[in-house]
Formats: structure tokens, C-alpha cells, sequence
């Protein structure tokens, strides 16, 4: 094995990702708007029935309007679509007085809507916008950070996220790897958080329902993971490293003995050090470290680094006699 890796890494950008996304956006009466009293209402059959499609094809969960009190007696009403695989999904909801109710499934379209009491006010019914795709989001504005390398993503809200209320959101973008990956981070109150994944792409994301304050950026930060480095265990023979460091920057080299295929993505793997001379280092190499054998794979990690720093990783690892 001879390795020769440049790592050139974009300077940080806590918004190059998303700017500003809306944690919910509702359209509270895009599918029926004042649905009159009754029991059944079709697309077909009632006038008020707008639109069985969510969103313009892409799934979203569905929120509910009462006009009127439906709790006494109680009316419990039926939504029947699709989920965004086209498979047939339903949900039940309690009907609240003169108030929302919100689906916990995420409905592609709504076919019918249904109810076991009659109500007795009008009734809206829309979507509840719980997610965002670089394709469909104009404020969605890149994949990555540009620099083929994966990066810690860091979360930042401007809204008063209620306390207790599970306001999750769930990342989808590959690894290092370009291997499919995800990480679900709870919404911090008008602050920041980090993803604990290293992403190459982040595509899509998507809120729970009970995220609903704010707007949120989404950008990355100066901790960085490099592809995996195939290391050939079964030799029997230790790898050697050199780095070449220009600028300021931390940076480790970090190995493990899992079987990093079977693993669902890089991330998953146990890294470990290789050796205290590979660890959270800054300058130059003073001469060629030697690590044991018996290493799956290796990795660079980048724990810091200033604007405009560079780093090269050399390694090798020998035939076995």
C-alpha cells in the first residue's frame, strides 16, 4: 500500500448548508378548506375537498382544524392516503375543540377523510411542512462543504424550542464513504448543537412534530474525516506514516481492526490511536511512524484548523516475506 493524501479543508460555514430553514411551515387548509358538517368527504364529491397530493408530491404530516367543539360527543377522524413509498397508510385523530390536531405519519397524499361522529363545525385540513430537500428548498443552498471531505454538521435555532417536547431532527446524507448515512440531533433552545457523525453530502432533513418554533442553519464546522484508508490485516506487517502539516491545525490519524464494510457507515467503526505520535498533531512529522499490524483500516480526523491550512498524509505498508 502507498498512500499519498492532500487534505485541503473549506473554511467553516455555520450556514452553507441551510439558511434560515423554517422548522414547520403549515398550509392549513391545502388539502379541504372549511370541510362542512358530515360524516365522509371525497375529492370527488365535496367542493371543499381541494387536493389529495401533500406538498407537491413530497410526504408531510397532515394537520387538522376544528371550527367547533368535536369532543362532546367525541369525533375521531379517519385520514386514508399513501406514505412516501406509495404503500397505504391510515391515522386516527382525535378531534380537538376549536383547535389543531397533528398526524404522527407523514402522508405522500390524502385519499379520504373521514369521520365516526359527525362534526359539527367546518373543518381544515392541510399539511404540516416538516422537511427540506437540496432539490425542493431554494434555502437549502449546497450538499457539502465542497472539499470532498466529510465534516461534523452543526446545528444552529433562533426559536424557543418548548422544553420536553422532543424537537428532533433527522439528518440523511452519506459518510465519508459516499455510504448512506443518517443522525437524528435534538433542536437545542436558541442555540447550537453538533452532529457527532462526520458527513460527506447532508440532502435532506426533516423535524418531528413537536418541533414548531424558529427558524434553524445548518453548515459545517473544523472537524473533518477523511475517506477510509484499506489497510491489509492478514499480512502481518506494520504501516508507516508521515505528515505534512502547513498552517494551523489538529489532526489524528485513527485506526480500527472492525470489519468496516459490514458496518452501516464509517462512523460505526471503532477508532482507535495507532500511536501517541499520529495524535492530535500540529506540525511536521520528525521522522516515519511505525504502527503495529493487525489494523483493518485507518482514517484522517481532522480535530481543528484554521483558514487556509493544509495537511498531507503519507503511508505505506509493505509485502508481507
Amino acid at each position: 500500500m502507498l498512500l499519498n493524501l492532500d487534505i485541503d479543508p473549506a473554511n467553516v460555514d455555520p450556514n452553507g448548508i441551510g439558511a434560515a430553514l423554517p422548522v414547520t411551515t403549515a398550509d392549513p387548509n391545502g388539502i379541504a378548506a372549511a370541510l362542512p358538517t358530515g360524516t365522509v368527504w371525497t375529492v370527488a364529491g365535496d367542493a371543499e375537498y381541494i387536493t389529495t397530493s401533500v406538498n407537491a408530491g413530497k410526504s408531510q404530516h397532515v394537520i387538522v382544524t376544528t371550527g367547533a367543539d368535536e369532543t362532546t360527543p367525541q369525533s375521531t377522524m379517519t385520514l386514508v392516503g399513501t406514505d412516501r413509498d406509495g404503500n397505504a397508510i391510515t391515522e386516527g385523530l382525535i378531534l380537538p375543540s376549536s383547535s389543531t390536531v397533528v398526524s404522527t405519519k407523514q402522508f405522500l397524499t390524502v385519499d379520504g377523510i373521514s369521520v365516526d361522529v359527525e362534526t359539527t363545525g367546518v373543518t381544515d385540513v392541510g399539511w404540516l411542512i416538516t422537511s427540506w430537500n437540496f432539490d425542493e428548498t431554494a434555502l437549502w443552498l449546497a450538499v457539502s462543504a465542497g472539499d470532498e471531505l466529510a465534516h461534523r454538521l452543526i446545528v444552529t435555532t433562533t426559536g424557543n424550542e418548548p422544553a420536553g417536547a422532543d424537537p428532533l431532527l433527522t439528518l440523511i446524507g452519506t459518510d465519508a464513504d459516499d455510504r448512506v448515512q443518517t443522525e437524528t440531533v435534538t433542536l437545542p433552545n436558541a442555540t447550537l448543537v453538533e452532529t457527532t457523525k462526520y458527513f460527506k453530502t447532508v440532502t435532506e432533513g426533516s423535524t418531528g412534530e413537536n418541533a414548531v418554533a424558529g427558524v434553524f442553519d445548518i453548515g459545517w464546522v473544523d472537524e473533518v474525516a477523511s475517506k477510509t484508508i484499506v489497510l491489509d490485516w492478514r499480512k502481518h506487517v506494520p504501516s508507516n506514516w508521515w505528515l505534512d502539516v502547513t498552517g494551523t491545525i489538529s489532526a489524528d490519524v485513527e485506526f480500527t481492526q472492525d470489519d468496516y464494510l459490514s458496518l452501516a457507515d464509517q462512523n460505526d467503526a471503532l477508532w482507535v490511536e495507532g500511536d501517541a505520535a499520529l495524535t492530535a498533531e500540529t506540525a511536521d512529522s520528525s521522522a516515519m511512524v511505525v504502527v503495529p499490524a493487525g489494523f483493518a483500516a485507518a482514517r484522517l480526523v481532522l480535530n481543528s484548523y484554521s483558514s487556509g491550512a493544509e495537511l498531507q498524509l503519507r503511508g505505506t505498508q509493505a509485502e508481507a516475506r
